[in-house]
Order: structure tokens, then C-alpha cells, then sequence
């Protein structure tokens, strides 16, 4: 939503945020706030492209070791801070390149959960992306560099 302000000319402008100086004299963008429209009615605006999602890259890796049989092997992404934006905020984790193997448990949530079923000595690596997107239309991208890794473990001595 946005809020219209009548200039010096008496002009009828729209704007999303605006800035003002605090009373130190520091300059200030307000990205959202109230105020009153010609009507009296108190109209709430923000500025959607304020959102901000942390951290945008990181590199996720699980190892898992086994005797021989193969496993599920699996990493939780960190939690992303969101701030700002337009309720509702829309998460969607796609797989950018790598193996196929990798799947994630959920790719509508902040945190989700990627595994791939591997035999030993086996690996999977792949890179995904997670875009978030709020009700106005901004969206930001994060991306995870995925690795999965089974080590085979010789418990009985011989290697």
C-alpha cells in the first residue's frame, strides 16, 4: 500500500516510504508507518522492498558413517531471518544443478531438511536455491551448496 502527500505545488504525489530528519537532526527513512489521509482516515503504508532474508549463501555438509549397508544421510538448513515484506511471505527451494539424488523434505518452509539415500564411499553434492517472496511482488534468493557424504567404515579390521 502507499500513501499520496500533496507537494509545494499542491501536486498529489504517491510514495511507498519517505525520510525526515529525527530530532537530532539525523536523517531517517521511515519504511513504514501511519497516517492520515484528506478524509481523516488513518491509512497504514510500508514499503515492501524493505524485506530482508539472512544469510543469502551458505554451504551446508553432513557426513554419516556406515559398515556397508546404505543410508539416509540428511542436513537441516539453517533458519532464514526474514524481515520486513508483505504478509504472506511465500517460500519455494528448487534445485538449481548437482545430484538428483538430493531431495528436501519440505520446499515450502524456511528450514528444510535435504537428504539422499547413499551407499558407502558414495557422495552428493548439488546447489539449490530458496526464493522468497512476499505479497507485493519482491522476492529475494538464497542459495545452498549441498553435500552429502557416506564413509564406509571396515569394522572388521581387514582394510
Amino acid at each position: 500500500m502507499s500513501a499520496a502527500i500533496r507537494d509545494a505545488g499542491s501536486a498529489l504525489r504517491t510514495i511507498a516510504g519517505m525520510q525526515m530528519r529525527d530530532a537530532g537532526g539525523t536523517m531517517r527513512e521511515i519504511k513504514s508507518g501511519q497516517i492520515r489521509d484528506a478524509t481523516s482516515a488513518l491509512r497504514i503504508f510500508y514499503q515492501s522492498t524493505t524485506m530482508l532474508v539472512t544469510p543469502v549463501t551458505d554451504d551446508l555438509m553432513a557426513s554419516k558413517w556406515t559398515s556397508g549397508a546404505s543410508k539416509t544421510v540428511s542436513v537441516t538448513a539453517p533458519v532464514l531471518t526474514i524481515v520486513g515484506g508483505q504478509p504472506p511471505i511465500i517460500i519455494a527451494w528448487s534445485r538449481v544443478s548437482g545430484d538428483i539424488r538430493i531431495g528436501v523434505d519440505n520446499a515450502a518452509i524456511a528450514n528444510p531438511t535435504f537428504s539422499a539415500m547413499l551407499d558407502g564411499d558414495d557422495e552428493a553434492t548439488g546447489v539449490w536455491k530458496g526464493v522468497i517472496t512476499d505479497a507485493a511482488g519482491f522476492s529475494q534468493t538464497v542459495t545452498r551448496n549441498i553435500t552429502l557424504r557416506l564413509v564406509f567404515v571396515d569394522i572388521s579390521g581387514t582394510a
